[in-house]
């Protein structure tokens, strides 16, 4: 369905009337005789008739985006001007972060600190289990489940008798050719048993005995037979080189067992007499004050390590990238401007993304069942005469809004081939085609009477036909009509004549008519008012 637009100057109008009465008179028009009756002939012929939904409509762009930033600071450059086309991801503004790098930096401070102290509580917390340091037997077990002990505070005693130990004194000058871990052959006193030893230590220094001979004490471990008891005394011979006098057998092993952290005794895992080994669970303490601590402190490090991340986050915020590929059409700030966020976000600048445009049109609910995805959509702008755009539906949205009683659907359309006459923010009529017949034969609606019955130019079949003179009633089949044309299934062939309306003319426009019949003959132009409407016209 073609859209005819308003023109706005009268005259226009008049001389469109007066050309079309006119035609009518010289190239088919009916005047009947002594009236000012006008008859439109029509020829049969084949075409294309549409029915169309219309509605107006603003442009859009395909998609827009406005750059705004909530940052403080001077812009320290720019990448861009207003027309340029940037790519997303671009960047577009630099703004001064050095502020920004301070805050990285103080939090990093109070993050290492604070992880300095969620590593002293852990430590604490880990020491609520206390583990022997060694391997041996516990006595004097002096606590029990329950009790409430301080850091620091003597648990029991342990003792490993499997490996003994003895110093022995050596002669200084023969000390010089011993060495950690050569062989010792140690001989229990008051027993003929010797038992294999290694060296485990040697003094460095030096001392006088009793005889004025110089020596140094040499340790040496052996392993227990099960005979030798602590104080026990022993001689040895190393390298084939005796002792200068005996020693006596301690133990490998001889330590106190004491609490690392203060709390109340859940579980305690030792007895007198009962060995144990190193690394083995001694007790365990609950300690309510120092869990809490913990907590807290966890909690203070979290708070710390997401203030970190958040001014992380935030220098980012200082480089400014496009966030889609379009064309720059407002610029608002430039090299040197400083942004203050104290009154809310800053806009920077609108990007249009220009790879193909759109607009929302309302249907009525009377309509909207009408719209299907993917119809045809006419397009013509106000501001392109004489263009004609197409287009097609691409979403029919349900939110519909309401006003005095009518409810209205916006329907997107998308714009298929525009050109750059074409630009977002004009005005448009579009006619949504939800039913189309091309090379179909069609005639003005006019000329159908009730009945499904038009006037045929021609002689009259019927002696009772009622057709005016000149014109044979026929009876024809009807298909779509777009409102100004219908389309004849059957009846009518191509180029029949078929007989319009009667148009009523005022003696102005008769009078222009004659006018212009004549100085179309002679060839003169028409005298005469012609810049203005006959009398009894309206604009």
């Amino acid at each position: 369905m073609k859209v005819l637009k308003k023109f706005k100057k009268p005259i226009i109008i008049i001389v469109v009337i007066a050309v079309v009465l006119l035609g009518l008179k010289l190239f088919g028009g009916n005047k009947k005789e002594n009236s000012n009756i006008v008859v439109n002939d029509y020829t049969v012929s084949f075409g294309t008739i549409d029915s169309t939904i219309s509605g107006k409509a603003t442009i859009k762009p395909n998609d827009q985006y406005t750059i705004t930033t909530s940052v403080s600071g001077d812009i320290l450059a720019t990448y861009f001007e207003e027309g340029d086309v940037v790519e997303e991801d671009a960047i577009m503004f630099e703004i001064d972060s050095s502020d920004v790098a301070k805050s990285i930096e103080s939090s990093g401070l109070n993050m290492e600190k604070a992880s300095m102290s969620l590593e002293n509580i852990n430590d604490s917390i880990s020491d609520l289990t206390l583990k022997s340091d060694y391997s041996g037997i516990t006595t004097n077990v002096n606590v029990e489940v329950g009790d409430t002990i301080n850091n620091g505070q003597v648990i029991a005693n342990i003792y490993d008798d499997t490996r003994m130990v003895i110093k022995i004194p050596f002669n200084e000058k023969d000390v010089d050719g011993f060495y950690v871990g050569q062989e010792a052959v140690v001989y229990l006193d008051n027993s003929d048993n010797e038992i294999i030893g290694k060296v485990i230590s040697i003094s460095s220094q030096s001392y006088a005995k009793a005889s004025y001979m110089r020596v140094k004490d040499v340790e040496i471990e052996i392993k227990n037979p099960g005979s030798v008891l602590k104080g026990d005394t022993a001689t040895a011979i190393i390298n084939d080189i005796a002792c200068n006098s005996n020693g006596s057998f301690e133990y490998y092993v001889e330590e106190v067992i004491t609490s690392k952290a203060a709390g109340e005794i859940v579980e305690l895992n030792i007895e007198n007499n009962r060995w144990i080994d190193k690394n083995s669970v001694v007790l365990k303490l609950d300690n309510e004050t120092l869990m809490d601590q913990k907590r807290t402190t966890e909690i203070s490090y979290r708070e710390t390590e997401l203030s970190r991340e958040r001014t992380l986050e935030s220098l980012d915020d200082y480089t400014i990238k496009a966030p889609i590929t379009g064309t720059v059409i407002d610029k608002q700030k430039k090299v040197g401007d400083s942004l203050d966020n104290t009154k809310g976000a800053n806009t920077l600048a609108v990007i249009y993304d220009l790879s193909s445009l759109k607009f929302d049109m309302e249907v009525d609910e009377l309509d909207i069942a009408k719209i299907e995805v993917g119809q045809e959509v006419i397009i013509i702008a106000d501001a392109v005469v004489g263009k004609e755009y197409k287009g097609f539906v691409e979403k029919i949205n349900v939110n519909g809004t309401s006003s005095n009683g009518v409810t209205v659907y916006p329907v997107t359309v998308r714009i298929k081939d525009f050109d750059d006459k074409l630009m977002p923010g004009m005005n448009i009529d579009a006619d949504i085609v939800i039913e189309k017949a091309e090379d179909v034969m069609i005639i003005p609606s006019e000329c159908l009477n009730r009945g499904n019955t038009v006037y045929v130019k021609g002689e009259k079949e019927d002696k009772e036909d009622t057709a005016p003179e000149g014109y044979k009633t026929v009876k024809v089949e009807t298909g779509m009509t777009d409102g100004t044309n219908i389309q004849i299934v059957s009846g009518l062939s191509e180029g029949d004549i078929v007989r319009g309306r009667e148009i009523q003319a005022t003696n102005g426009i008769m009078e222009m008519m004659e006018q212009m019949e004549d100085s179309m003959k002679s060839g003169e132009r028409p005298s005469g008012n012609m810049g203005g409407p006959p009398a009894g016209m309206g604009r």
